[in-house]
């Protein structure tokens, strides 16, 4: 039950986040390029110095099994809804359906999640989440510009 609160607390602080931001937004109190700023100075600064600190640790067998499983993990999910979407959207080739398929394999998994990961799992977490970061990257830099571009080569 502690995790669950945990999470939903977590969750809300993020929607109350975008709230304020929209709210913002909306009053122009926020220009455009203002948004743009914080984005990368959240996507470029802090999520990669939340990454590195999870991994200042003493690393032992366990620590490498647990990344190592959470690699594999990853290379199970996505390759396993590349599948699926292949299935369910065998009939249709247009761009469309391309995003569709891009849409259902490829998550948020970084920006959102690394937060919820430390809150619950420190650096554990977040830690392990970094390493499905790392094939959600290779998966949407391989298979999603081919699936997006529609170029099979």
């Amino acid at each position: 039950m502690l995790i669950f609160s945990t999470v939903f607390v977590q969750v809300v602080v993020l929607f109350i986040l975008i709230f304020i931001g929209v709210f913002f937004s909306k009053r122009e109190i926020l220009t455009e390029s203002a948004v743009k700023s914080i984005t990368d100075i959240v996507l470029y600064l802090v999520t990669p110095s939340v990454i590195i600190k999870s991994f200042l640790r003493k690393f032992d067998r366990s620590t490498l099994n647990g990344i190592c499983l959470s690699f594999l993990g990853a290379l199970i999910v996505h390759l396993v809804f590349i599948l699926l979407t292949t299935i369910v959207f065998r009939d249709r080739e247009d761009s469309r359906n391309r995003v569709l398929r891009f849409a259902a394999v490829f998550g948020n998994c970084g920006f959102m999640s690394l937060p919820i990961q430390q809150a619950v799992l420190s650096a554990d977490g977040v830690l392990f989440g970094a390493s499905f970061v790392a094939v959600f990257n290779l998966f949407s830099w391989t298979y999603g510009i081919t699936e997006m571009s529609g170029d099979k080569k």
